[in-house]
């Protein structure tokens, strides 16, 4: 047995042992509120780390080295666009979900804009986090391919992923995913650091690895290479996709208070952006040395297994826990949707908290089969993550207008704003509307806008955020 597949194995049962622990000493199993939020007991640093841990996930990290693979350094940005909507959503609505009696997304749409709008607010969000978690099996594969190509195929490799993913978070819910998240971004850095320097050193040292790149003006322009439009793109996407993602409610919610909310949010864009200038190396180091890979996206792997087997042990083991830590934040983040917003909404109200947790348990493993199944499709994993993100901006306009321009809603904004924004989205996707910019966000916020505008001529009655509180009355603070 190769020693990086040993430490690969060391960790994952680490993982396994962190969330059965979660389960005896949190008591995370005796309710759902402590299962899916964890009893709303995260301290800033938890809170921090399980954002992180969403981010740096296999996007950030295989596929940005895959990226760079062919377009140069630019390819961080995607991490860099990160942090600046871990930090907006920080600063601007992690408190404000915190102070609410709300404990998804979903239901704060639902009780301001309506039952069936909320419905289809729940099905909006569960793709996009379908998509996302899809990806991550995606580069999980990739990376255990490249570790033993002679044992798994890349087919083998993401369903093996999809079980660790799984394990996780079935057995320990989101206390599990938080603290599991503390060993996985420290492995990431202890990883990708050792990896990226001890790589560079193998082959000769930096400017003999740099020398030997194939001739492209843009392996070192820090915009040219993936393009303003495509970099702007990911800005706007994974911003408007944080104000709308289950996840991030969900970590806001899961916080001791508005203030560790915050503070989280803010401290997770601080640890994602030392990726943002790492992952690129590994694409231009794969591609000095290893030009012509079939798969750019084992770039990366393939990387950390031509240098000193224990650091690629170790450096495998930090971009699996990449893509562990994004798995399952966002396989709680889902069940909670289904749990939550659907089952115990509109099919049985009085479910108990034991059945709750069960069905949560079922649902992870059936979306995760069903992300697995995507997953063997998709070819560029950050192309498709932009894509999908973008049906969520008609949410996410929903969002910014309930929480800080509530004067600027009405009754109808939500219904408006997504008659005009999926269907651009859908359409966009099929191919009948043509791409602004290259990608699908473009267009889909414009629409979303327009329909927005529509119900401000058109609709006099104002939107009542008070639902929103327990008692509700809006606190003194929140009027300011």
């Amino acid at each position: 047995m190769s020693i990086p597949l040993i430490i690969i194995i060391v960790y994952m049962l680490l993982l396994l042992f962190c969330s059965w622990w979660v389960t005896k000493k949190k008591n995370s199993g005796e309710s759902a509120s402590n299962f899916l939020l964890a009893g709303q007991q995260l301290p800033w640093l938890l809170v921090s780390v399980t954002v992180a841990g969403l981010a740096v996930g296999g996007a950030s990290t295989v596929g940005v080295a895959q990226n760079a693979y062919t377009r140069g350094i630019s390819a961080g940005w995607y991490c860099f666009a990160w942090a600046i909507a871990s930090a907006i959503y920080g600063l601007f609505f992690a408190g404000k979900y915190r102070t609410y009696s709300i404990k998804t997304i979903n239901e704060l749409v639902r009780k301001v804009y309506g039952e069936q709008i909320g419905l289809l607010t729940v099905l909006m969000q569960f793709f996009n986090n379908f998509a996302m978690n899809a990806m991550q099996i995606v580069a999980g594969g990739a990376i255990l391919a490249a570790l033993l190509p002679g044992v798994f195929s890349v087919p083998m490799a993401m369903l093996i992923s999809t079980g660790i993913f799984l394990a996780v978070a079935v057995v320990g819910g989101l206390w599990a995913a938080s603290l599991s998240n503390i060993i996985n971004i420290a492995v990431i850095y202890v990883g990708l650091i050792i990896g990226v320097v001890t790589a560079f050193n193998h082959f000769g040292g930096t400017s003999v690895v740099l020398a030997a790149l194939p001739e492209n003006p843009n392996w070192y322009n820090l915009f040219s290479g993936m393009g303003p439009k495509a970099i702007l793109a990911w800005v706007v996407s994974l911003t408007f996709s944080a104000m709308a993602s289950q996840a991030m409610v969900q970590s806001s919610v899961a916080a001791k208070n508005s203030r560790q909310a915050k503070t989280g949010f803010l401290a997770a864009a601080l640890i994602i952006i030392p990726v943002g200038v790492i992952s690129p190396l590994f694409g231009l180091i794969a591609a000095s040395q290893f030009p012509g890979l079939e798969n750019a996206a084992t770039a990366l792997p393939s990387v950390m297994l031509s240098i000193s087997p224990v650091v690629a042990g170790l450096a495998l083991a930090g971009l699996w826990a990449a893509d562990v830590s994004t798995a399952t934040v966002l396989l709680v983040s889902q069940s909670t949707m289904l749990t939550r917003d659907i089952v115990v909404k509109y099919i049985k109200p009085d479910m108990s908290d034991r059945f709750q947790i069960i069905f949560s348990r079922v649902s992870m493993i059936v979306v995760a089969f069903l992300g697995f199944l995507l997953a063997t499709t998709v070819k560029s994993i950050l192309d498709a993550i932009t894509t999908f993100m973008s049906i969520v901006s008609p949410l996410a306009i929903v969002c910014l207008l309930t929480l800080h321009f509530p004067k600027l809603a009405r009754k109808s904004t939500a219904l408006w704003v997504y008659l005009l924004g999926i269907p651009v989205f859908i359409l966009i996707v099929l191919g009948v509307i043509p791409k602004v910019g290259g990608h699908a966000i473009y267009l889909t916020v414009a629409a979303s806008l327009v329909g927005w505008l529509i119900s401000l001529a058109t609709d006099k009655r104002a939107i009542d955020v008070s639902v929103l509180y327990a008692d509700g009355k809006i606190p003194e603070k929140a009027k300011k």
